[in-house]
């Protein structure tokens, strides 16, 4: 049940709603009700950059239990859609089989509610599953249900529906493909490179490769670790960054262990402020992403926008998009895959040809254009009725 308090997201929704009846040619003003809201990195901001003029008011929810409160908007003439991002705080991390069925159910009620309210639904596929899910298969149960709710389902390319249709039943008629944004737009274009590597003690004619983001095991910490090693003794081998937030204690013990074994590697444990993040990916020459597991990467986008190529996996939509001379793909299933792509890697730091095929890859990313065939997608959903019927499919999408 929802506290009977107003919803902390409440006044920014009237604020906004305000505004947008004061904009030329709107006819039905709007609120777009997004959760979970993250501010650790631009992605919402950017995808939500064409709404306000459209007269649809992006609000971000932190409190999953004030999401029922969105249909009273309804009493203000507004029109209402909640977008679903990340699943992991329905259930994905319970351990109890009882309480995560309990949630599960929960969750899918209020978006029953919503829909028999008139509120449209819509859901962006980031992950196959929540990082660090306890019970695979019932994740894939609760997407699969969340999935026949939906009035929209998006993914950012292709290969995020066949891979998820795998173990979700997608109806595919309500599947909208819209790109990952970069973050060109996102953060000022001057660079501190110099003065980052001065401040970390790197010479500036080292080759440096970063790691960054929040630190985990299926990130492939150990793995690049032991690659590293394959790359030679320390006098050629580059610099290696690993910065981030350690989100569990072996990981965390892992990187300090070889921090003070090895003055080649740099390792940074902790909160990354956006101005930092930057200033470390501009130290760089090359991003590394020694990702086990993956669907989609913001850090591919982070490190293409501030001209750098990467490595990482032949997986997910980053096989299709991480082409000749903006990064080097390797097989997570090959042993020594990422160790020859980390080799692979250094001649593109001195190839002139290097920033011409990044640019080349951000043209179908770029946010202005993300942003408008994002909004086009929320429009529509503003002016039609949502969907009512729920299609009964077996679980897992078998």
């Amino acid at each position: 049940m929802r506290s009977s308090a107003p919803p902390q997201w409440l006044p920014q929704a009237l604020d906004g709603l305000g505004f947008v009846r004061s904009v030329p040619g709107v006819t039905h003003p709007a609120v777009l009700a997004f959760w979970p809201a993250v501010t650790t990195n631009p992605y919402q901001r950017l995808v939500y950059g064409d709404l306000l003029r459209r007269g649809i008011v992006p609000v971000g929810i932190d409190d999953k239990s004030s999401i029922d409160a969105i249909p009273e908007l309804h009493q203000l003439g507004a029109r209402t859609v909640f977008h679903l991002h990340w699943t992991t705080q329905i259930s994905a991390l319970t351990r109890s089989p009882e309480t995560a069925a309990r949630n599960n159910a929960r969750f899918l009620e209020t978006l029953d509610r919503l829909r028999a309210a008139g509120t449209a639904i819509m859901w962006t596929i980031h992950n196959v599953v929540p990082h660090g899910c306890l019970d695979i298969e019932r994740e894939l149960t609760l997407q699969s249900a969340i999935a026949q709710r939906c009035d929209v389902i998006h993914v950012l390319g292709q290969r995020s529906t066949d891979i998820v249709s795998e173990g979700v039943a997608l109806p595919r008629q309500r599947i909208r493909i819209v790109p990952h944004p970069s973050y060109r737009t996102a953060y000022p274009a001057e660079t501190h490179r110099d003065t980052t590597r001065a401040a970390l003690g790197i010479p500036p004619t080292e080759v440096v490769y970063a790691v960054v983001g929040s630190l985990r095991r299926n990130k492939g910490l150990a793995e690049l670790l032991d690659a590293y090693d394959q790359m030679g003794n320390g006098s050629v081998r580059p610099v290696l960054i690993i910065a981030g937030t350690p989100l569990d204690q072996p990981t965390a013990e892992l990187l300090r262990d070889r921090a003070r074994r090895d003055p080649v590697v740099k390792v940074f444990l902790g909160r990354i402020e956006d101005d930092q993040l930057v200033s470390l990916v501009d130290a760089a020459d090359v991003m590394v992403l020694p990702y086990q597991e993956v669907l989609n990467s913001g850090v591919l986008f982070l490190a293409w926008s501030r001209g750098r190529p990467v490595v990482g996996p032949a997986m997910g939509e980053l096989a299709d998009q991480v082409v000749a001379n903006t990064g080097v793909l390797f097989d997570p299933d090959d042993p020594g895959g990422l160790a020859r792509a980390l080799a692979d890697a250094w001649p593109l730091v001195a190839r002139p040809d290097v920033a011409r095929a990044i640019e080349r890859a951000l043209v179908p990313h770029n946010p202005g254009t993300v942003a408008t065939t994002f909004g086009d997608v929320i429009q529509e959903l503003v002016e039609q009725p949502p969907t009512r019927q729920i299609t009964e499919v077996p679980e897992h999408g078998s």
